[in-house]
C-alpha cells in the first residue's frame, strides 16, 4: 500500500505535528485577539470605563488630606514665633469654598426688627410668589449685624451641576454607571461614593437640608476640616481655628456629631472646654453664636423662661463647662457680660468648686485696709477733746441728731459706677466692633455695592471680590461711602 519507500509511521507523525502546530497557532491567535478585546474594553472611553469608571490611584484617593510638604511646613511654622500671628493650619489639597445662594437683609420700619431672608431654591430664577413660602426662609433680629451673621450662617451652598462636573472633585475619577455622582451637602461639589462620608442632619443648618433627611452625604474634605476645627477649639488654638474657618466650609452654629463615643458639642462648648476666652468671645461677640435658645420669629414662647441654655449631648451648658474647669475669667464673662444665670447649674459640687476658685483668685490687697496686726487707727486725741454727753439726761438735744439727708450731704452721693481703669479694661477686652467688615472684621464698612446696594465689607476687602456681590452674586462696582 503506497509508493516504494513510503513509511506509514512517519506519515502519521507528520500529520499529527501539522495539526498540533495549527492548533497552537489558533490558540495564540485567540489569546492575542482576547488581549486586544480586553485592551479595547479598558482603553479610554471603553465599555469598562463607561461602566466602572477609570482607574484612580491611591494618592488621588487621599487628596482630602493635607500634603506631606504642607504638614511639614505647618509643624515648622508652629514651632516659630511669628509676629504677624499668621496661622499654620494644615488644610486638605482639595478644598472647594462653597458659593452661597442669595440672601438679603432689610429693616422693617413697622416692627423695628431686621429681617434676614434666605433663598433655598437651587434652580436660578424659579422662585416666584406662588412658591415663595416653600423656598424662602425669613428670620428676624434686633440688630443688623445679627441678621447678617444669620444670613451668612444659614444661606445654603450652591450645588455644582452634574453636567459641569464629569469627575469626582476629590479623587478626580470619572463618573460611570456604577460610580454614581452625589452632592456634598456642605459645600456643593460632585463626589463619588468612595469619597463621601455620612453626617447627621443636625451637623448642617436646616436650610441646607430641604429634603428633611436624617443623614446627609458630605465630602471627606469637609469632614477633615470639621474634625480639625473641633480639635483646634478643644486645644485652644486661636490662630489655627481662624484659618480653618476662613476656608468657608465651617458651620459655627451646628454641633459636632460625627465623633463616635464622645460627647456631641457645639463650637461654643468646645471653646469653653479648651479654656480659650478669646475663642469664646470670637464665637459669641463677633459671629453671634447663641449661648441659649432664642426666638427668630413672632411666635410666642410656650414657656415664660426663654433663656434655656444650649447644652451638649450630656446636658452640659457653656457655664457648666467653665465652672467645671474653674475658669474664673470665663465665668465672669458669661455671668457679668452675657447675663447667664448661675441658677441653671444643678450640680452642687461643681458650684462649690467654682466658688472656691473665684475666692482664691480674688486679690488679697482688697483687705489691706482691714489689717488688725498694726497700730489702732482710732485717733484717741480727738476722742479726749470731745465733750461726753449724758445720754440719759437733758443735755442730749434732739436738734443735734443728724438726719439721713445730712449724712448723705456729708458723705456725698454713692459711687456705684465702675472705676475708670476697670471700665477701660472691660471695653478693651470686647471684640465686637460696631458695623464691622464681614470679611476682615477689623475695619468698618465704608463702601456700597452698586446697583444692588448691599453694604457688607470695607473698601480694602472689596478688591478681593472681583466686582461681584457675595450676597446676590450680581456684577457691579464698589463705591466708597462716608458716614456722619
Amino acid at each position: 500500500g503506497g509508493p516504494p519507500g513510503f513509511n506509514r509511521s512517519r506519515a502519521g507523525s507528520g500529520s499529527v505535528e501539522s495539526s498540533s502546530a495549527t492548533g497552537a497557532s489558533t490558540n495564540s491567535a485567540a489569546a492575542s485577539s482576547s488581549k486586544k478585546h480586553k485592551a479595547s474594553l479598558r482603553r479610554e472611553g471603553g465599555l469598562i470605563e463607561k461602566l466602572f469608571g477609570d482607574t484612580v490611584s491611591s494618592e488621588a484617593k487621599r487628596a482630602y488630606l493635607p500634603s506631606r510638604n504642607q504638614q511639614q511646613q505647618s509643624v515648622i511654622s508652629s514651632n516659630l514665633s511669628v509676629a504677624s500671628g499668621a496661622s499654620a493650619a494644615a488644610q486638605p489639597e482639595a478644598v472647594h469654598t462653597r458659593t452661597l445662594l442669595t440672601a438679603s437683609v432689610y429693616h422693617n420700619q413697622a416692627t423695628g426688627l431686621w429681617i434676614a431672608t434666605i433663598n433655598t431654591n437651587q434652580k436660578p430664577g424659579a422662585t416666584n410668589r406662588r412658591n415663595a413660602a416653600k423656598y424662602l426662609k425669613a428670620f428676624s433680629f434686633h440688630t443688623e449685624r445679627e441678621a447678617r451673621e444669620s444670613a451668612y450662617a444659614n444661606a445654603p451652598p450652591k450645588m455644582v451641576p452634574f453636567t459641569e462636573s464629569p469627575n469626582c472633585f476629590i479623587c478626580r475619577g470619572k463618573f460611570a454607571v456604577f460610580r454614581r455622582p452625589s452632592h456634598c451637602r456642605n459645600c456643593g461639589v460632585c463626589i463619588c461614593t468612595s469619597c463621601t462620608t455620612a453626617w447627621s442632619s443636625k451637623m448642617i443648618p436646616e436650610t441646607y437640608n430641604m429634603k428633611k433627611e436624617s443623614s446627609v452625604k458630605v465630602c471627606k474634605s469637609c469632614n477633615f476640616l470639621v474634625l480639625a476645627f473641633r480639635r483646634a477649639l478643644l486645644d485652644g488654638q486661636y490662630d489655627e481655628a481662624i484659618a480653618l474657618y476662613n476656608t468657608g466650609n465651617i458651620n459655627l452654629r451646628c454641633p459636632f456629631g460625627n465623633i463616635k463615643g464622645n460627647e456631641a458639642m457645639y463650637p461654643i462648648h468646645c471653646a469653653a472646654e479648651g479654656g480659650n476666652l478669646d475663642l469664646l468671645r470670637w464665637l459669641v461677640d463677633v459671629h453671634f453664636c447663641p449661648i441659649s435658645l432664642v426666638r427668630t420669629g413672632n411666635k410666642k414662647p410656650e414657656k415664660e423662661n426663654t433663656n434655656t441654655p444650649i447644652v451638649t449631648s450630656k446636658g452640659r451648658s457653656v457655664l457648666n463647662i467653665a465652672m467645671s474647669k474653674q475658669n474664673v475669667e470665663m465665668m465672669r464673662y458669661l455671668v457679668s457680660e452675657k447675663s447667664v444665670s448661675v441658677y441653671e447649674i444643678k450640680d452642687l459640687s461643681t458650684s462649690l468648686k467654682a466658688l472656691e476658685a473665684v475666692l482664691i483668685s480674688y486679690p488679697s490687697d482688697h483687705f489691706s485696709d482691714f489689717d488688725l496686726g498694726g497700730e489702732d487707727p482710732i485717733n484717741f486725741d480727738l476722742a479726749d477733746n470731745l465733750d461726753i454727753l449724758d445720754v440719759d439726761g437733758d443735755d442730749f438735744d434732739d436738734d443735734s441728731i443728724l438726719s439721713d439727708d445730712d449724712l448723705r450731704s456729708i458723705s456725698g452721693p454713692a459711687n456705684t459706677s465702675l472705676p475708670n481703669k476697670e471700665q477701660k479694661e472691660m471695653d478693651a477686652m470686647s471684640t465686637a466692633a460696631a458695623d464691622a467688615c464681614i470679611i476682615c472684621y477689623d475695619n468698618s464698612i465704608d463702601c456700597v455695592m452698586t446697583p444692588c446696594g448691599h453694604q457688607i465689607c470695607c473698601l480694602k476687602c472689596s478688591a478681593e471680590l472681583a466686582n461681584t456681590c457675595p450676597v446676590c452674586n450680581s456684577q457691579g462696582q464698589f463705591i466708597r461711602i462716608f458716614k456722619p
